[in-house]
């Protein structure tokens, strides 16, 4: 069935990484596949290779991963399947591929069966820039970023329990940022603006971030469209009261919570901006982001 290219990521313990390629590797071996451990940037070097097309890449990791491999597959006809070994692993719990089901899929025939489907994935550009940025599940500025930023540092509790540590760690500096947010149609036109202050806010190509926070509950990864969530100014008390109901998705009828949906979204802030756990550097010093969904543009091994 030709090679099949496994990438080990940074998120979880080396132990887990590296005992979770060996099970896709015998899986892989036993179903016919030439299975192959390789580097990002010797999958790319793969990928530019016309001559010998990939057909499949398996991730090993978490939303870090991911990101950082989007360049490589969005757009082609590759499959890509993910085995979930990172902190937080929100991109795939969008679509409920975890453990045994996880390296089954990533080890099946080619998908004859149908089971690599498109979805969508995010663009973001600064205004009047060349630089774009590919992201998977959430884009996110404020408070949220600030939670991640932290998250990052820690090494202590493992897992997704570091972004229950450090959202709490953040609330003490819980502190509003100005933004605004206009939500528009494909040429441009504003059909809803959102203007800050804003203690957080999110833009979502799926529901998850923070380690399996539900900030966007009502995001579909295959409509074409971006779910906003944004936060006003809201006390530390009363925050703290609305933070855990995010966990459940029942958090969007607080008064200072605003929504909305587009396939396209302009951000103007001086804020960082975050997504998949990772900060946006190439668009660091930029204020003014055009957001859009690229619909259809991954596709992703998932169960039928």
């Amino acid at each position: 069935m030709g090679v099949l290219y496994i990438v080990e990521g940074h998120g979880g313990s080396r132990r887990s990484r590296d005992g979770v390629a060996r099970r896709v590797v015998a899986a892989a071996g036993s179903a016919g596949w030439t299975p192959s451990i390789v580097s990002l940037e010797e999958l790319g070097r793969h990928v530019a290779d016309r001559a010998h097309p990939v057909a499949r890449v398996v991730l090993c990791g978490g939303d870090g991963l991911i990101h950082r491999a989007l360049p490589l597959v969005v757009g082609s006809d590759i499959e890509v399947a993910i085995v979930p070994v990172g902190s937080g692993n929100d991109f795939v719990r969008s679509f409920g591929i975890d453990g045994d089901e996880a390296v089954r899929l990533a080890a099946s025939p080619p998908s004859t069966n149908r089971s690599a489907a498109g979805v969508d994935v995010i663009t973001v550009a600064a205004d009047r820039a060349d630089t774009v940025v590919l992201a998977a599940s959430v884009l996110t500025a404020g408070y949220s970023g600030r939670v991640t930023a932290t998250a990052n540092r820690m090494r202590f509790p493992p897992g997704s329990a570091k972004y229950t540590a450090a959202a709490l760690r953040e609330i003490g500096r819980l502190t509003p940022v100005e933004a605004r947010i206009a939500l528009t149609d494909a040429d441009g036109r504003e059909l809803e603006v959102i203007e800050g202050p804003l203690t957080m806010f999110a833009v979502g190509n799926t529901g998850f971030f923070g380690g399996g926070m539900h900030i966007c509950p009502n995001a579909d990864a295959t409509d074409g469209q971006l779910d906003v969530v944004a936060v006003g100014p809201i006390g530390r008390l009363d925050f703290m009261r609305w933070l855990p109901r995010v966990f459940k998705g029942s958090h969007l009828d607080h008064a200072a919570v605003t929504t909305g949906r587009a396939g396209r979204v302009m951000i103007e802030t001086a804020e960082p901006l975050w997504a998949d756990g990772e900060q946006l550097h190439a668009l660091h010093g930029q204020q003014v982001h055009v957001v859009r969904a690229q619909p259809g543009a991954l596709r992703l091994l998932r169960a039928t």
